[in-house]
């Protein structure tokens, strides 16, 4: 399915709540590979007659090409649990209140926490810099007075005539 007929309304949205009714969606697969990923992305509806579990699986994979995609996604679609970034088990009440949107951004939390700095490794960074800015400042001095030692003008007066 192309991503549209997962979250347009009208007719589409008429037929994907009369599917979560009639109990029939077993789970929706977001299917992209490296690839593809700034083309349109492609769904797979999974439907199953007689189920007796309402809530509807939903994964989303980026295969790498590797051929590992589609073990992964099997793997997680028998296992059905809620997978950070990856997978999530909806009830039909959520998806009702999302207009039966079937577009697995609803559904799945996609948010990748960046993880927090150590601030005394920030700290030891900063005063690592700082200490060699002064050892640099102190070493760019002396070779300014070994450079001015003999002629008459000191190095308070370089550092002057370089700044202009």
């Amino acid at each position: 399915m192309p991503r549209g007929a997962l979250l347009r309304g009208s007719t589409e949205a008429k037929i994907r709540k009369r599917l979560i009714e009639l109990n029939y969606l077993d789970a929706v697969i977001n299917w992209t590979t490296e690839s593809d990923v700034s083309k349109a992305e492609k769904s797979i509806l999974v439907f199953k007659k007689n189920r007796t579990d309402k809530n509807v699986m939903f994964i989303n994979v980026v295969d790498n090409g590797d051929n590992t995609g589609m073990k992964k996604v099997i793997d997680i679609y028998k296992k059905r649990e809620k997978i950070p970034q990856l997978a999530s088990v909806v009830s039909p009440e959520i998806i009702a209140k999302n207009d039966y949107n079937l577009y697995y951004s609803r559904y799945i939390d996609m948010f990748k926490a960046k993880p927090l700095l150590d601030l005394q490794e920030q700290k030891n960074k900063v005063k690592a810099l700082q200490d060699k800015s002064q050892q640099n400042s102190q070493e760019l001095a002396n070779l300014l007075q070994d450079l001015t030692k003999d002629i008459d003008i000191n190095a308070d007066q370089v550092i002057e005539m370089l700044l202009k």
